[in-house]
């Protein structure tokens, strides 16, 4: 089993590297996307999505907390949430951090931190850089 922790996303070690794995994320998935970029694995709490390019490289990881689900089959990846960050509100994050903004999003090294009404909504994690313009970025509840 894979385990990802918030933790991992702001260190320089980062998520376990077999998770950049195409191959290996669409072994582990509940669901993906109709032209298979994007991948979600479905936790008791947790939705972990994987976003790779067209290459097949890893663009991110998204992390949402969802309704709590019935475990059907046990899980093979599973996000520990281990600071807590989905009960913190934007100024808990700003504080925390030592960051300011001025609209919905937080960036801290290779992690964007996502809030609708101040609240954190999702967490992003760009194993090579955190980019806000990136228009793939998904901030609603859309389905795959």
């Amino acid at each position: 089993m894979y385990t990802i922790k918030t933790t991992d996303f702001f260190t320089d070690k980062g998520i376990n590297k077999a998770l950049y794995d195409k191959t290996l994320v669409q072994t582990i998935a509940d669901v993906w996307s109709e032209n298979q970029k994007i991948l979600a694995i479905y936790n008791t709490h947790y939705k972990i999505e994987f976003s790779f390019t067209k290459n097949n490289i890893l663009r991110y990881v998204m992390i949402e907390e969802i309704t709590p689900q019935e475990q059907k089959q046990p899980f093979q990846c599973e996000f520990i949430d281990d600071i807590d960050i989905f009960k913190k509100s934007l100024n808990d994050i700003k504080t925390l951090f030592k960051r300011t903004t001025t609209d919905n999003n937080i960036t801290i090294d290779k992690v964007l931190i996502h809030f609708e009404d101040e609240k954190v909504d999702s967490l992003y994690y760009f194993p090579y850089s955190a980019s806000t313009t990136n228009t793939e970025i998904r901030t609603t509840d859309a389905p795959l």
